[in-house]
């Protein structure tokens, strides 16, 4: 017999708690190994209940990205489906972190929210709908916005070939920051890779 799903919940609402729950229990797929209210006792409880996958909704943490690298830190494996209210935290789902492979809605169908845990889990994405219309507007007003400054720089310096902390290092921001750069220059100039970035911002005399 297969092992079910582990997952594990943090969410500061209950009404939420007690929905995922009846959806989780009408699947023998999955099992509920954990329920939290808030995000400070992630990174300690993540090791030893070993889920596949979080539940992590925005409103247990200011700094989400950041807590999911805390948590990464120590299981390594573990997928997360983050949990939105609205579409206005769509830029969490933009951000291309790697920790996240997926986003839903709240008030989605419970079908929906068991769809994405199994989705996630074998591998693939999983973004509601509604996210993905607001993450391609989102990304349509970004492709339509001149480059700024900084990133005509970041641009300049990946033509003379400069590592991503050299670059950080020149423009005084850190290399997280580089790389949010980075993915504004791709959208901008429409491609997906250093190469071509620069070719396109030759070609286009951008720099």
């Amino acid at each position: 017999m297969v092992d079910p799903i582990r997952v594990l919940l943090a969410d500061k609402e209950r009404l939420i708690h007690d929905t995922v729950r009846l959806a989780i229990e009408d699947d023998e797929r999955l099992l509920l190994v954990g329920e939290l209210t808030g995000a400070n006792d992630l990174q300690i409880i993540c090791p030893k209940l070993q889920p596949d996958i979080l539940l992590l909704a925005t409103n247990v943490t200011e700094k989400p990205l950041t807590l999911l690298e805390t948590i990464h830190r120590h299981c390594p494996k573990l997928k997360t489906l983050i949990l939105f209210s609205d579409t206005n935290d769509v830029n969490i789902a933009l951000s291309n972190h790697e920790s996240i492979n997926g986003a839903l809605l709240k008030f989605e169908p419970p079908e929906r929210l068991i769809d994405a845990i199994h989705t996630i889990v074998q591998g693939d994405p999983w973004f509601s709908p509604s996210l993905l219309k607001k993450m391609l507007h989102q990304q349509r007003l970004i492709a339509n916005t001149p480059l700024t400054t900084q990133e005509r720089k970041l641009l300049r310096l990946l033509v003379a070939e400069k590592k991503d902390q050299e670059i950080a290092q020149a423009l005084n921001v850190s290399t997280r920051t580089v790389h949010n750069y980075l993915q504004n220059v791709y959208y901008k100039l429409g491609v997906n890779t250093r190469v071509a970035a620069v070719y396109q911002a030759t070609k286009r005399n951008i720099i």
